[in-house]
């Protein structure tokens, strides 16, 4: 009986050639991670007797053989990776690495394995980028500030980036008469930080209505004008004769009495810039009647420029009020004005007689 065994295991043992063979595992992904390219060596066949049974033939192990593994891994720097078991200290930078781990003798059958790890290190990025844009920003941009975004990559390795948004105006505004006015940026434009006191359009050709406040409290022309600027009605504010009839549209870019290069402020400009803010802080302190509440945190730098009264033919409100002129004609008789008032902290687009005498402040036009 010992030899019918005996040749049976030697019938088992004599094709080991035949039965070496390769094996390959297609890549699958799992918990975000993808292990690609695993290759198993499979050494001869042998046999083996259960105590009280018979032989039972296996494809595996006959002798100490190795196995080995190849894991391809993608990551993201500065975390932990713990991954297949492996341990890569507390954080792990960017670039390419390759760790190795070896078990021997890890079963019955004297088999030891060798995994070998491809570790991809992809950058976390921690950026602050700073786009610039010159003069007035294209409606589709956000106001100047700092706006935080969500950056995605291939990899996971999102991060929050801090995008600045800033808006760099020339420094002055010079018109046509040689009048230099500061400039401010604000909102998504840049603005003159002065009331205009232009007396000729760009053409050189002259404004119908420009006035310099005066009345017998007030009778100081040439400091009122350097401090308040002139007064236009609305027509000589967007460059139509009086009583004329408008040929732009509520959103066109209307020159007026502004310098060459910028332009009379439409009702939207205006209300989108400066209808966030309270009159306080477009106010200035000393520009207005003291008492009052004015911090001028904005920069605008508004002055209580007072009124004319185009039916009454006189000024009024110095110190106590002001207006600024837009381009919308709300009716023949009536156009958009916005409104500060002291002691009042509503910021008003309101209805005016077109006929009446206020500011007008200028917007840079569009350089993109």
């Amino acid at each position: 009986m010992k030899k019918i065994y005996s040749i049976m295991i030697m019938m088992l043992l004599l094709p080991t050639a035949l039965w070496s063979q390769s094996v390959t595992m297609s890549g699958f992904t799992m918990g975000g991670n993808t292990q690609n390219n695993t290759y198993v060596v499979l050494g001869q066949l042998f046999a083996s007797q259960s105590l009280g049974g018979d032989y039972e033939v296996y494809a595996g192990i006959a002798q100490a053989q190795l196995i080995s593994a190849e894991i391809a891994d993608d990551h993201c720097a500065q975390s932990e990776y713990n991954n297949y078991d492996f341990v890569i200290g507390d954080t792990i930078q960017e670039g390419e690495y390759t760790y190795e781990r070896y078990l021997n003798a890890a079963s019955q059958f004297h088999y030891a394995s060798l995994t070998t790890l491809n570790l991809s290190v992809h950058p976390i990025y921690h950026l602050q980028d700073t786009i610039t844009f010159t003069y007035a920003l294209p409606d589709s941009f956000p106001t100047q500030g700092v706006y935080p975004q969500h950056l995605q990559t291939e990899f996971g390795c999102d991060s929050l980036v801090d995008l600045t948004v800033l808006l760099y105006c020339d420094s002055t505004a010079t018109d046509v008469d040689n009048n230099t006015y500061a400039v401010l940026p604000l909102g998504r434009y840049c603005w003159t930080k002065e009331n205009m006191r232009a007396q000729h359009y760009g053409d050189n050709s002259e404004i119908p209505v420009a006035l310099v406040y005066h009345s017998e409290k007030y009778a100081d022309d040439a400091s009122n004008e350097t401090t308040y600027g002139r007064l236009y009605t609305w027509y000589s504010a967007v460059g139509l004769p009086e009583n004329g009839t408008p040929d732009f549209g509520a959103t066109d870019s209307v020159q007026g009495v502004c310098p060459d290069g910028w332009h009379v402020p439409t009702a939207n400009e205006m209300s989108e810039t400066l209808q966030g803010f309270t009159a306080e802080e477009l106010n200035t302190p000393d520009g207005w009647l003291m008492p009052n509440n004015n911090t001028n945190s904005s920069e605008f730098s508004a002055v209580g420029a007072g009124v004319y009264d185009g039916q009454g033919k006189r000024f009024s409100n110095l110190l106590g009020e002001t207006a600024f002129w837009t381009t919308q004609q709300v009716s023949g008789a009536t156009s958009t004005a916005l409104s500060l008032k002291r002691f009042c902290s509503d910021v008003m687009l309101t209805p005016m007689k077109s006929n009446n005498g206020y500011s007008v402040r200028c917007i840079r036009n569009y350089t993109l």
